[in-house]
């Protein structure tokens, strides 16, 4: 399974995830345009949940990921955005299985973008913190699909 399961990131990982975060910002409409196509590659069907033009879907991605990337140190206090995430997910008709080719493709996006910079152990934090988010959003959207 893509999402790995140790859930805790080590201040080594936070520190790797902020600073190639910050490379990816400078590329973020080619780090849009990686992930969208890579995306749309593995899973033609999730197309049609994109009502929006692909360019401001990039810069919602390139937004969400900041804001979760600013607050990456007090994880335990994303509770609101990711009931946000996961109401607007819902609406937008995603399943929890599509997180796996989700993930694929946000992997391969910081792998192009980040090139010769992209290692193991950087890969490995984006893992654990990618694993910490999809599942919060998953949890919360089978919360909420069960009215709890």
């Amino acid at each position: 399974m893509f999402i790995v399961a140790n859930y805790e990131l080590t201040p080594h990982q936070v520190d790797l995830i902020k600073n190639s975060w910050g490379k990816v910002i400078i590329y973020s409409e080619q780090a849009g345009e990686a992930f969208y196509t890579h995306l749309f590659a593995k899973a033609p069907e999730l197309v049609s949940l994109f009502k929006t033009n692909i360019k401001a879907q990039d810069r919602k991605l390139i937004y969400a990921v900041t804001l979760l990337i600013t607050k990456i140190n007090k994880l335990d206090n994303i509770r609101e955005e990711v009931r946000s995430l996961a109401k607007r997910h819902t609406l937008y008709g995603v399943k929890p299985e599509y997180f796996q080719v989700f993930g694929e493709a946000f992997m391969d996006m910081l792998d192009r973008v980040l090139q010769s910079n992209w290692n193991e152990d950087m890969q490995l934090a984006w893992r654990t913190l990618y694993g910490i988010i999809a599942q919060a959003i998953i949890d919360e959207m089978s919360t909420a699909s069960l009215g709890v």
